[in-house]
C-alpha cells in the first residue's frame, strides 16, 4: 500500500482562522507541511523550537532560502550558507524529510547542481526544476544516478510527467495560470488515478494554489474513497 503525504505551502493563510500551525494540525487531515516562509526569510531559532515541539506528528518539507536557489543559484558561495541554513532546522531535523531546492525557470545549469550536491550532500535534497528541458527522461536518470528526489508540479506550460518512480514528490501549482486557479472533482480525480497507476511507495503532494485548502480537503476525500491511509509519524 502506498503511504500518503497530503499537506499544504504553508498554513499562515485566510483559511486558518488562527494563522497557526496548531490550527492547521488540529482542523485538516493533513499529515505533513512544506514550508513556504523559509523561501523568503529565515525563521527566528525559537520560531524552528516551537515548530518541533508543536509539529512533531508532521512530516516536514523546509523550502531552501531563495538566495540560495535564485540569488547564488547553487554557486560555491552557497554551500557554506546551506549547511548554515540547515543547521537552523536542527530541532526539527527528525521530522523533516527534504529540503526543497526550487530552482528558477531560466535555471538549467545542470553541473552547478552536481557542485553543490557533491559539497553539501544529497541527503534529504529534492528539487524542482521549472525548464522543460530539465524535465525529461535523461534528467530522472540523473537524478536516480545521484540519488536526488525530482519534484513533479502540475502547472502551467510545464510537462505533466511524474518524474520519479518509487518516491513521488507532487507541488499543485495551478493548471492553466500559475496559483490563481481551482482544481474541479474531475481533475483530482485524474491526478489520483495517474499518481496510483504508477504504484509509487511513497507520495508527498502539496497543494500550493489559491484553492489549496478546498482542493486539499476534496483530494483527502478521494483518498478515502479508495480507502488510502494518511499515516502520522
Amino acid at each position: 500500500m502506498t503511504l500518503w503525504y497530503l499537506g499544504t505551502s504553508g498554513w499562515c493563510y485566510s483559511w486558518n482562522p488562527q494563522k497557526s500551525l496548531s490550527w492547521f494540525i488540529d482542523h485538516t487531515p493533513c499529515n505533513s507541511i512544506e514550508l513556504n516562509m523559509s523561501y523568503y526569510r529565515y525563521p527566528h531559532p525559537k520560531m524552528v523550537a516551537r515548530w518541533a515541539e508543536t509539529g512533531a506528528s508532521l512530516a516536514w518539507v523546509i523550502k531552501v532560502h531563495r538566495s540560495i536557489t535564485h540569488y547564488k543559484k547553487l554557486n560555491k558561495d552557497s554551500y557554506e550558507q546551506f549547511t548554515q541554513f540547515r543547521a537552523l532546522f536542527e530541532p526539527l531535523e527528525s521530522s523533516i524529510h527534504y529540503y526543497l531546492l526550487q530552482l528558477s525557470p531560466s535555471f538549467s545549469d545542470l553541473p552547478s547542481v552536481e557542485h553543490f550536491i557533491a559539497a553539501c550532500g544529497t541527503d534529504k535534497i529534492a528539487i524542482e526544476f521549472r525548464t522543460p528541458s530539465m524535465m525529461n527522461t535523461r534528467i530522472q536518470h540523473w537524478a536516480e544516478a545521484h540519488k536526488v528526489l525530482l519534484v513533479s508540479v502540475d502547472a502551467p506550460h510545464l510537462p505533466s510527467q511524474l518524474q520519479s518512480t518509487h518516491t513521488l514528490y507532487l507541488r499543485i501549482h495551478g493548471r492553466t495560470t500559475w496559483y490563481d486557479y481551482t482544481y474541479n472533482h474531475e481533475e483530482l480525480t485524474n491526478l489520483y488515478r495517474r499518481i496510483t497507476e504508477q504504484k509509487p511507495d511513497t507520495v508527498f503532494i502539496y497543494f500550493n494554489n489559491y484553492a489549496m485548502y478546498p482542493n486539499m480537503l476534496s483530494f483527502h476525500t478521494i483518498l478515502q474513497q479508495n480507502n488510502e491511509e494518511l499515516r502520522k509519524k
